[in-house]
């Protein structure tokens, strides 16, 4: 299995919101420069988008302007290169509908090598959430819509598996509350191709017992 890149969709939680075609960083309305980009992020043939419980839209994309923009007004907080071909990474930001559900639609694009397949790990804050693959059966494209995860044990002693979804959580809480420039507060997709796959037995846990549950900011899974 050898690695295809990574792609970020970096959000600072509920900073902005979709008005029109631009978007608002609300504190820094002077200090952010930021550049419409396509509705699906690609890179290395690969497609990511995500997808917003409203009317079923795709999130708009915009990709950080250069970094001597933000120097020259004295800020100094991580910012994202667009394109780092050599970390192999694409970045870009996205708006926040505080209290929305969202998924990943995801794809690639032809030509694909015979035989090769694509794995997906999903990234939330650093901490790791899931992961999924896709080939030709699948015709190289898919939706992760939500996580499975097993629930407390009731009076009975038994479990059962639950459905979670991704939300972004409206600002209630301090923890969820992320600065403008935190490295860590993104989503975070890293690609690998490899050349055969192998099912094996689910291993879910309780949604609390996770690493995301525990350290995440801004984006929870919530149940369905």
């Amino acid at each position: 299995m050898s690695s295809n890149g990574v792609v970020t969709l970096v959000s600072p939680r509920a900073s902005f919101v979709k008005t029109g075609a631009t978007a608002v960083a609300f504190g820094r309305p002077n200090h952010w420069k930021l550049y419409r980009t396509t509705t699906t992020m690609h890179y290395r043939s690969i497609n990511i988008g995500l997808h917003s419980q409203f009317d079923i839209e795709t999130l708009p994309e915009y990709y950080p302007g250069p970094r001597d923009h933000y120097v020259a007004r004295g800020i100094t907080g991580f910012t994202p290169e667009f394109v780092d071909n050599k970390a192999s990474t694409c970045s870009v930001y996205v708006p926040v509908y505080p209290g929305s559900t969202f998924w990943i639609r995801y794809s690639v694009s032809p030509p694909v090598p015979k035989g090769h397949y694509f794995l997906f790990k999903l990234y939330i804050d650093g901490a790791y959430v899931t992961t999924w693959s896709t080939g030709k059966a699948e015709n190289w494209q898919g939706k992760t819509m939500f996580g499975l995860f097993e629930t407390p044990e009731d009076e009975n002693g038994k479990t059962r598996i639950e459905k979670r979804v991704l939300c972004f959580m409206p600002p209630g809480y301090e923890r969820d509350i992320v600065g403008l420039f935190d490295e860590t507060a993104r989503v975070e997709i890293r690609i690998h191709r490899a050349d055969r796959r192998k099912r094996v037995k689910r291993q879910a846990e309780e949604y609390k017992e996770t690493e995301h549950a525990k350290i995440g900011k801004g984006i929870r899974y919530v149940c369905d």
